[in-house]
């Protein structure tokens, strides 16, 4: 289906496609929102349950941006079903969509290709360093942030890695809360 469609075409076939985007650009981890199961779906949480690391599994709140959509896509499905159902049959939800955003990006020109680096600096783990950057200049601590985008804590620091149990939901919360999309992206 995707193939079929024209990418400058923004049209109702790139409606889940572009909700992809979005959610990829609030909640920050890949492979999670694209492998998500309705049942993963915790009223204003996306409860994941493993991934490719032991800090993977974790609750990530939904973006109140996103909680609409996230609404719309269980709506009459059974627990057993894929959020983004459209990407159900690939083996690969996650390289199949990256190889897809490859594709999409490179129709509408968006590229950043740096001497001496071999790929372009646009890809699908733009959005995860997105929101990495912005939470970081809102003034969240890098714990939180680690904890939403599944990554361990750090071993050398004693006090968080070792003592201490993790940021809040209040904080996880907040920091998911204060990265917003730019205006020219929302639908």
């Amino acid at each position: 289906m995707w193939r079929d469609v024209n990418p400058l075409d923004l049209g109702a076939a790139w409606v889940p496609f572009i909700r992809v985007l979005r959610a990829l650009d609030l909640a920050g981890p890949e492979e999670m929102v694209l492998t998500l199961w309705v049942v993963d779906v915790d009223g204003e949480w996306f409860d994941i349950k493993e991934g490719k690391t032991e800090a993977a599994a974790r609750r990530v709140p939904i973006h109140a941006d996103l909680q609409a959509i996230v609404k719309r896509r269980i709506e009459g499905k059974a627990k057993t079903d894929w959020l983004f159902h459209e990407l159900r049959a690939k083996r690969d939800a996650g390289d199949t969509f990256g190889k897809r955003f490859k594709r999409f990006r490179e129709a509408v020109g968006v590229d950043d290709r740096r001497a001496g680096m071999r790929r372009s600096l646009v890809n699908f783990h733009s959005a995860r360093r997105r929101f990495t950057t912005k939470a970081r200049h809102a003034g969240h601590p890098k714990e939180a942030i680690a904890e939403i985008v599944g990554h361990k804590p750090d071993k050398s620091d004693v006090t968080f890695s070792v003592y201490a149990k993790g940021a809040s939901e209040g904080q996880l919360k907040a920091c998911v809360g204060d990265v917003k999309l730019p205006a020219a992206s929302c639908m």
